[in-house]
């Protein structure tokens, strides 16, 4: 909490802060039989209403006392587990003295012959302890009590807060108190031990006895050794575990100590393989007092680099890091392997980059991102997340954040104040920084937030203070940058230990000092050599733009070269050997897989992934296959390490100089969202700034009624009812099932939501208890709540719920296969086992084709047959001669198509409208879909405009009657409006000769073919009074995707250079040359004048407005008049009439 008192924590949020969701909290009530009855009366009287709570957490379970409420019973169990943990909610009341008192007290109740049969993990050390032979039979060490009493160690921080970053003051802490207790605990400083001075009762030790089994096998546990000297490798040891032996006295043997009272134990480090907690052993120093805390020269000598890292405190002389020791409620001892790569994995998550890593289980791959654009598309745990951990990591205090707002400019703001817009080839981070410092300084347009953070240590040192400058329009935004900006500057400590303390004034950051955390030892050799830049045999051009989220499948492997001798150099020989080598066989390099993920995810240009591989994933297409090979980059060989299973072969493999393997699949890519690249210039948002030019006209026009063709979610007409306008009816036509069903929804939303009752209780009916589809036909729902519900409201419910069944069904896989198990040349659909039919036959398991020679098409589940077919032909070539209906040609001329070198000439096609110089020729469309049999995690967002087939059909996001809320306030003029479910490109007369009609950012959600009949026919037979069309301009997509404009783009240019689609459900996207002709030729033919204009940017300077608008407006003042009811197809699915009830049919 930034600024204010400290309050103090209840001991339920102290739980919290120790064990978050493993605190689970059981509340039962209880009934009280003296208050259940009234004396003289035989009938049961309920008493009042008690409440017992059972707490558990991870390593025991407590019940609370009989409570009145239910908080007070929370309180009291997490009161009664923190007093058994030995935590004091109110340490700060406590005096020193008095905390002297306590550790007194503590140290003497340890020894007792009722702490001897606990369950606490310290209470099987004294057991154990008993079974110890010779001087040390009874004694404990010291380190064990200052590892593993909580209590102990909340009083010596009271006593000396040194102790948080120096555990060894609390081992001379205990030593102290100990001797207040001649008479109850020898205490033994050169042996660091205490034991009872009288012996336990022998009737306590011989119950203690019977408890315990020992066995005669002896058992051993792997174990890391850390030796002192840098030089010398961390190697694979063992520690014998067998019941009859302290594990200590085992550990202390390879030490090389006289017992396990002078092992210093450390605090958890990280987990093995199997869960269990890892901890550091190591000799202890000389004890220190609590006055002087210096270590003599010859221990300096002796310090543990590696060790002391991942300690974050000084370690001396040789360690181990194992996995061994009691837990709570458990007579065994619990240990679990440690292996050489879980102390490379540990050492990795030291820093903010290696948490990053580890997380996303892709340690050589995946690195902490250099910027947060959005929640949806960041992968892995959020900065604030990282933050914490490596806060708690490093035992610093909970990062504090501090909220603030202000005014915030926009970047459309920063580009009208050139005179010309210019954008270069490619990202010019000098420009990018320039525009980022404009936006962060300038006054602005609306509010946005900024976020400080601070983080401190446990006594409040300040370590780091991170004021970024920048705002943004939402406050997790703010959190997360401010978060990642931090751990940015750490992690370039821990990577780049050049990194200076004074004040960062580029970043905003301040470190007055940087001694809490311990420098990085050198891992691994350097490695780093000269990296290769991926060999390829012509220099291809990034299809992918910035923003995109990718999906891949990679792997990484080490290559050897056979011929590499132990010098490091390719071995050579005389003329004889040279000519017996070539009869000899060939021999292929030595190949050891590193890392794999099946499938991952990333944002392009946050720097997420390794360069390497972002580089190579921008030039690829959805299906294809890279590899190539680097040499290893700088400390790879402790990261390389950190994934290995076999360390021992794979060190043999390093110090052969190999190279690192790279091989890609790219499954899926999802392009940035047309809102989101709008959103980043524009403000107020480019759909905002259409609503308020259709308002303009619309009070202009004096218009009473407007219909919005494509209304989509109904955002325009709901948008429009926040205006004062002279509107008296809106209508709004859309078609697709989705919408209907939706519509359906929105309409009882006031009343009671029970949609989705409605559709989980049909599918309920639809699925049998195995999960097998029933043969249905019809539901009924009129039964119960649903008596008044429309005969058609039950179909489309139940269609609803066949469309989830049948979704749900296709997601299945085939019984015994799971998506993990199936082979990688089924994921990439060679072979599917779900294919069926001719393209099963042609690419099933008995196919005689070879996968490599089977076109990537087909591998991707494509054929010549599919619709996705006449998706890739170019957009400007596809606007032809093919039109239907009474459509007229828009071009008689035919010109050769563009075709790449070497393509021999084919048949002439019809030009589209505008061919000529700085036409693009061919869009390559982001495409989303993946390889058969993978998982799909990369959703696409449906199409707006409803339509995608030739006869009008398809899908599209469906309108959104919520329309009533706003409708039936009083200040709307408004008196009737009705949501049509149809096709735009069906007339219907209910919609003729109406003042106003909308088009807006509809007509490229069709094909080009449909967007000329929908001209032709909402002019000719709809006739409206004013005709309002928006479509996104293409040339400005240069400027949104940061890449070259069409003025620059050369004629033989490849495609993958030319600007994407702002929208993957776009079929095609007009340049501004292409939709005036398209506009001027309706406009001529029907006898409606012409205005051009736009919304985003300015249409006097290059590349014009971002969204270009045409204004069709009639020149008849009167029509002829058709027959009422002539034609009406379109079908109501809700009216709204002042003064009435919805209408739903």
């Amino acid at each position: 909490m930034a600024g204010g008192g400290k309050h103090t924590l209840t001991p339920k949020a102290i739980i919290h802060q120790k064990f978050g969701a493993n605190a689970i909290y059981t509340v039962e009530e209880v009934h009280d039989s003296s208050h259940s009855a009234c004396p003289g009366l035989a009938i049961p009287q309920k008493g009042p209403s008690l409440f017992r709570c059972h707490l558990q957490l991870p390593e025991f379970s407590v019940v609370s006392n009989v409570c009145k409420k239910k908080k007070d019973s929370e309180q009291s169990a997490a009161e009664l587990a923190l007093d058994k943990l030995g935590i004091r909610p109110q340490n700060d009341d406590l005096t020193v003295d008095e905390a002297w008192d306590d550790l007194v007290g503590r140290i003497k109740y340890i020894f007792s012959d009722e702490f001897l049969s606990a369950e606490h993990p310290l209470g099987a050390h004294l057991r154990a302890a008993l079974r110890r032979k010779g001087d040390c039979s009874g004694s404990v060490p010291v380190s064990v009590i200052a590892t593993f009493d909580a209590k102990i160690n909340s009083r010596c921080k009271i006593i000396n807060p040194s102790v948080e970053s120096d555990p060894l003051l609390v081992i001379s802490s205990v030593m102290e108190a100990a001797a207040k207790l001649p008479d109850f605990i020898v205490a033994s400083p050169n042996e660091a031990s205490l034991r009872r001075k009288n012996p336990y009762p022998p009737a306590v030790v011989e119950a203690l006895a019977t408890q315990v089994s020992v066995s005669v096998d002896s058992r051993k546990v792997n174990a890391a050794y850390i030796p002192c000297k840098g030089e010398e490798i961390v190697e694979l040891d063992s520690v014998d575990v067998s019941s009859g032996r302290y594990y200590l006295d085992s550990i202390a043997e390879r030490l090389c100590l006289k017992n396990g009272n002078q092992v210093m134990i450390s605090r958890t480090l990280g987990k093995a393989s199997c869960g269990s907690e890892c901890r550091l052993y190591s000799p202890i120093p000389k004890c220190k007092s609590s006055e002087v805390t210096g270590s003599s020269s010859e221990e300096s000598s002796r310090r543990n680099a590696r060790a002391s890292y991942i300690c974050g405190q000084d370690v001396h002389g040789d360690a181990v890091l194992a996995s061994v020791g009691y837990r709570w409620k458990s007579e065994d001892l619990d240990y679990d392997d440690v292996t050489v790569k879980s102390f490379y994995r540990i050492c990795c998550g030291m820093s903010p980059n290696g948490i990053y890593k580890i997380s996303r289980q892709a340690v050589l791959a995946a690195q902490l991102p250099a910027s947060f654009t959005t929640k949806s598309n960041w992968r892995g745990p959020f900065p604030r997340e990282i933050l914490s951990m490596f806060c708690h990591q490093h035992r610093l205090a909970d990062p504090v954040f501090a909220i603030s707002t202000a005014p915030v400019k926009s970047l459309a703001d920063v580009y009208r104040s050139h005179k010309k817009l210019k954008v270069s080839g490619g990202s010019d981070d000098a420009d990018d920084e320039n525009l980022s410092k404009e936006k962060e300084d300038a006054p602005g347009l609306g509010n946005g937030f900024r976020c400080e953070v601070k983080v401190l240590t446990k006594s409040q040192d300040l370590v780091l203070e991170c004021s970024p400058r920048k705002f943004y329009e939402k406050e997790n935004d703010a959190v997360q940058n401010a978060s990642l900006k931090a751990l940015l500057w750490f992690s370039k400590f821990f990577d780049d230990m050049d990194v200076g303390s004074d004040t960062d004034d580029e970043e905003d950051i301040k470190s007055p000092s940087t001694n809490v955390f311990t420098i990085p030892p050198n891992l691994g050799r350097d490695c780093s050599g000269t990296t290769n830049v991926p060999s390829v045999e012509e220099k291809r051009v990034p299809s992918i733009t910035n923003g995109s989220v990718v999906s891949i499948c990679y792997s990484l492997s080490l290559e050897v070269d056979p011929e590499f001798s132990t010098d490091g150099e390719v071995s050579e020989g005389n003329e004889e050997d040279m000519e017996s080598e070539e009869e000899d066989e060939y021999y292929e390099p030595s190949i050891d897989l590193i890392e794999s993920h099946e499938e991952i995810e990333f944002e392009i240009g946050t720097k997420a992934m390794n360069p390497l591989i972002e580089t190579a994933v921008t030039q690829m297409t959805v299906g294809e296959f890279a590899s190539f090979n680097t040499t290893l980059f700088a400390a790879a060989e402790a990261l390389i390490l950190a994934v290995a299973s076999d360390t021992t072969r794979i060190r043999d493999l390093l110090s052969k100089r190999p190279q690192l393997v790279y091989s890609i699949i790219l499954l899926g890519v999802k392009g940035p969202s047309e809102e989101r690249m709008e959103a980043a210039f524009f403000k107020p948002p480019l759909s905002k700034q259409r609503v308020e030019y259709a308002v303009k006209h619309i009070k202009d026009s004096s218009a009473s009624t407007l219909a919005d063709f494509g209304c989509g979610s109904g955002s325009l007409l709901d948008s429009l009812l926040d205006y004062p306008t002279t509107l008296q009816t809106i209508i709004g036509v859309d078609i697709s099932p989705k919408g209907l069903a939706r519509a359906a929804k929105k309409v009882q939303a006031e009343t009671v939501d029970y949609w989705g009752f409605l559709v989980t209780s049909v599918i309920s009916r639809l699925f049998d208890s195995r999960g097998i589809p029933r043969a249905v036909e019809k539901i009924t729902l009129r039964e119960n709540n649903f008596k008044d519900t429309a005969p058609e409201f039950e179909e489309t419910v139940l269609q609803v719920a066949r469309a989830s069944l049948s979704t749900s069904m296709d997601k299945r896989p085939s019984p015994g296969v799971t998506s993990e198990r199936l082979p990688a040349s089924l994921r990439l659909g060679v072979g599917d086992p779900h294919k069926s039919g001719r393209e099963g036959k042609e690419m099933g398991e008995g196919s005689n084709v070879p996968k490599e020679r089977i076109p990537i098409s087909q591998r991707l589940g494509e054929t010549s047959h599919s619709p996705r077919n006449n998706t890739r032909i170019p957009a400007v070539l596809r606007l032809g001669n093919d039109t239907t209906g009474s459509t007229p040609s828009l071009h008689e001329d035919k010109v050769p198509a563009k075709r790449k070198p070497g393509r021999p000439p084919g048949r002439r096609i019809p030009a589209s409208p505008g061919t000529g110089k700085g036409t693009p020729v061919k869009k390559r469309r982001v495409q989303s879909s993946k390889p058969l049999g993978c998982r799909r995690k990369l959703n696409t967002e449906d199409s707006r405009s409803g339509i995608t087939d030739k006869k009008g059909r398809g899908k599209g996001v469906p309108s959104r009657p919520m329309l009533h809320v706003k409708l039936n306030k009083e200040a709307c003029n408004v008196n009737t409006a009705t949501l049509y479910d149809g096709s735009i490109l069906e007339f219907d007369s209910r919609l003729y000769d109406i003042d106003i009609g909308t088009c807006l950012e509809v007509i490229e959600h069709m094909e080009e073919d449909q967007a000329c009949e929908f001209g032709e026919k909402v002019l000719s037979l709809f006739r409206p009074k004013l005709l309002i069309v928006s479509t996104p301009n293409f040339e400005y997509n240069t400027i949104l995707q940061r890449t070259t404009t069409p003025e620059t783009q050369e004629e033989n240019k490849s495609e993958s250079q030319l600007p994407k689609f702002r929208n993957h459900d776009h079929k095609f996207e007009w340049t501004r040359e292409q939709f005036n002709h398209w506009a001027t030729k309706l406009a001529e033919r029907h006898n409606y004048s012409l205005e051009f204009s736009g919304v985003g940017g300015s249409g006097e300077v290059e590349p014009g407005f971002a969204s270009q608008i045409a204004v069709f407006k009639r020149e008849a003042l009167v029509v002829e008049k058709v027959a009422e009811g002539s034609m009406q197809p379109y079908k109501v699915i809700w009216e709204w009439k002042k003064g009435n009830e919805e209408k739903k049919e």
